[in-house]
C-alpha cells in the first residue's frame, strides 16, 4: 500500500501513479486479517474454502497469460498460490 512500485518493478511490471495498485494492497491486507482471524479461531471451513479459491485464482492467471497474452511472470504468481493451496490442503487432511 505505501511503496508498490517496488514490489511492481520487482516482478517485471512498469511503475504506476494509479490508485487501484494501492487499493489492491489495501484489498490484501484485509484478507489477511481474515485469515489471522480465521486461524486464531480455528475456523477450518474458512481454508477449506480458500483451497478452492486459491486454485481457481491459479487457473485465472494462466488464462490471462494464455489468452490476452501477459507476462508469465503472472502465472508465476499464480503458481505460488497453488502452491500455497496445496499445502493448505494437506495440513487439512493431516489435521482430520
Amino acid at each position: 500500500m505505501v511503496w508498490p512500485t517496488i514490489l511492481l518493478s520487482f516482478f517485471g511490471f512498469p511503475e504506476t501513479k494509479e490508485i487501484w495498485i494501492r487499493m489492491l494492497g489495501l484489498f490484501t491486507f484485509t484478507v489477511g486479517i481474515y485469515y489471522f482471524y480465521s486461524s486464531a479461531h480455528k475456523q477450518i471451513a474458512f481454508y477449506k474454502a480458500t483451497v478452492i479459491g486459491r486454485v481457481f485464482f491459479f487457473l485465472m492467471t494462466l488464462g490471462f497469460v494464455f489468452l490476452f497474452h501477459q507476462p508469465f511472470v503472472l502465472a508465476l504468481i499464480g503458481g505460488m498460490d497453488l502452491l500455497g493451496a496445496l499445502w493448505t490442503q494437506f495440513t487439512l487432511k493431516e489435521s482430520e
